[in-house]
């Protein structure tokens, strides 16, 4: 790699180690250690761990400008879609599932967990398993984003062990959400105690998280979701807030 003007042996140090912590998936020690680097290459870096760390709403803006620039860079322009909930984030991802393919396992992994969801929202049953195909057997049931990705696509396919699979996903926090949302969008019965509980939740991130996409993300569920009569004054709540 040629070094950028003006920087220094330890830019190009941290700029190492900033493009290893991406891979490895710590995106907020990617920043940090890149936030005094100078340089496009640098600032590129940056905006790819902001993204995949999710603290702040997509740069969309950037990642256009990025991807007409470069052509690998598509595959973030479409993430950076999907994050914000554009549908245009689908067509634009199946046009760079060869960029995909490239990334390091853990990027890929984090991708498919951040994209199975948006596509089984959309009724895409194909981008799904494309995705899921490009990890071994051993890979899927040795990652928990993976197995979550793959219990969303054999829902949607009704096989009969992906109902069990999803709502093993309930109890955990990170994943219990978009669990849940599968689970009602596919019409599988739920325990309406449950129901009343995440909304619980959902009501008190409101004001508390500082993860806007995590904040936009519990909106749209909690009015797209959990709008039936049985849900009317919490809802009203979570929109008065």
């Amino acid at each position: 790699r040629v070094r950028e003007s003006g920087s220094t042996v330890g830019d190009e140090v941290a700029l190492d180690l900033g493009r290893a912590y991406v891979a490895l998936g710590l995106y907020s020690e990617a920043n940090m250690v890149l936030r005094s680097v100078a340089g496009t290459e640098a600032a590129a870096y940056r905006k790819v761990a902001t993204l995949m760390d999710g603290r702040l709403p997509p740069d969309i803006d950037y990642f256009r400008r990025l991807a007409a620039c470069h052509e690998d860079a598509g595959i973030w322009l479409s993430i950076a879609l999907l994050a914000s909930d554009k549908d245009e984030g689908v067509q634009v991802f199946s046009d760079n599932m060869n960029g995909f393919r490239k990334l390091p396992f853990r990027l890929r992994t984090d991708i498919t967990a951040l994209a199975v969801p948006e596509f089984d929202k959309r009724g895409d049953k194909l981008l799904p398993v494309k995705l899921i195909a490009d990890f071994s057997e051993q890979q899927i049931s040795d990652t928990v984003q993976l197995r979550f990705a793959r219990a969303l696509i054999n829902l949607a396919d009704n096989r009969p062990e992906a109902e069990g699979a999803v709502r093993a996903f309930l109890g955990e926090p990170q994943y219990q959400e978009n669990a849940l949302a599968a689970l009602m969008r596919h019409e599988k019965p739920l325990n309406g105690v449950y129901e009343e509980i995440l909304l619980g939740e959902l009501m008190k991130k409101f004001g508390q998280t500082g993860n806007d996409r995590e904040l936009a993300a519990s909106l749209q569920f909690a009015l797209q979701e959990l709008s039936g009569s049985s849900h009317y004054q919490p809802v009203m709540e979570l929109a008065a807030m």
